[in-house]
Order: structure tokens, then sequence, then C-alpha cells
């Protein structure tokens, strides 16, 4: 199994070795403003890919795993902006 990051460490050594979130969050930033996408925020791919998968029909407690949610009702209301009830 491949266990490298998709963010490699800054030196780019050891590929095993991630990022902290806040050198991510300034790269993810320097790229959406470069791109001239001053909407976007590094969490905005969260939102986006949540948003993919729940339409692509994977189940809601599924998504919530990979987000790491205890609760998909959170997951539900955070990321698709309804609750459970679909409202």
């Amino acid at each position: 199994m491949d266990d490298r990051f998709v963010v490699a460490a800054p030196n780019g050594a050891d590929s095993r070795q991630k990022w902290e979130q806040s050198n991510s969050n300034a790269a993810v930033r320097s790229v959406l403003d470069g791109a001239n996408m001053d909407w976007a925020v590094p969490h905005s791919f969260r939102r986006i890919v949540t948003s993919m998968l729940h339409e692509a029909g994977i189940p809601l407690v599924r998504i919530a795993d990979q987000l790491v949610h205890a609760d998909p009702s959170m997951t539900a209301r955070v990321y698709l902006g309804r609750d459970l009830k679909g409202e």
C-alpha cells in the first residue's frame, strides 16, 4: 500500500512526512491567489468533495468517515447545508 501524502513535506525529502496544516494552507492560498480565486479558501475543497461524493450517491456515513466526523448529521448540516430530514 502506498502511504505517501498528497501534500509532501516542505523539503520533499520524505513523502511520508506530512506538512503542518498552516504550511499547506499557505501553499494552497498562494495557488488560489495566483488563479484569481479569492473567493476560495483551503477548506473549500472539503466542501466541494463532500458535495461530489453526496451527489454520486455515497452514503453519508461513509462521507463522514472520510472527513473524520463522528456524527454524520454534522457532515450533512455543515457541508451539505441540510439536516438529516432534507431541509
